[in-house]
């Protein structure tokens, strides 16, 4: 497969059946590939790290989960019924979104009062 360009990349999970993230624990706080997963509508199974838990939470029936290193796990996962339908809808935290957030926590005065800050961001979304 060797590295792919990003078109080609999103296009390869397009087609693909499984989208699998067998990721081991590493501390690490995101993964841009679930992300561009799910919002491809693509079934996603990922490993039990704490990257993606989080990231569950915030896009519910969205993942399927099996444990670091069980392979077995993850066979039994794959030939199973998808557990959750192909999103349709767009999901409520987006590039657009976030980069809102971002501005508007960036663009409040630093002497400006914490409440404030947050109003600000409770706006941008």
């Amino acid at each position: 497969m060797g590295a792919l360009d990003d078109a080609d990349f999103l296009a390869g999970m397009a087609i693909c059946d499984v989208v699998v993230l067998p990721y081991l624990e590493v501390g690490q706080s995101a993964s841009g590939p679930i992300s561009q997963a799910v919002e491809l509508g693509c079934r996603v199974i990922a490993s039990r790290t704490h990257a993606f838990l989080e990231f569950a939470r915030y896009h519910p029936d969205t993942v399927e989960f099996f444990d670091i290193g069980n392979h077995l796990e993850l066979a039994e996962r794959i030939a199973a019924r998808r557990q959750y339908a192909a999103r349709r809808e767009r999901s409520r935290y987006t590039v657009e979104t976030n980069k809102a957030v971002y501005l508007a926590a960036n663009s409040a005065p630093p002497d400006a009062p914490a409440l404030g800050r947050r109003q600000q961001i409770k706006a941008a979304r």
